[in-house]
């Protein structure tokens, strides 16, 4: 499967909303989702020391816990 096929595949077109958890699949990270804007969902996630970090992410790279 090439680059655009992946992009635009089904698995990708998940319906992420305030409140989710999701898993950062490159980075191993759980979290929660606590803004959503187009394609880019922002994910607030506990470090070990726990400090609180938000970042954004492509939906394509998340998924559902």
């Amino acid at each position: 499967m090439g680059f655009l096929d992946n992009l635009f595949s089904e698995n990708n077109n998940q319906d992420f909303k305030v409140g989710d958890q999701v898993k950062v699949v490159y980075a191993g990270i759980e979290g929660v989702i606590v803004s959503v804007n187009s394609n880019i969902c922002m994910v607030s996630y506990m470090t070990e020391d726990d400090k609180e970090v938000i970042e954004n992410y492509d939906k394509s790279d998340l998924r559902k816990c």
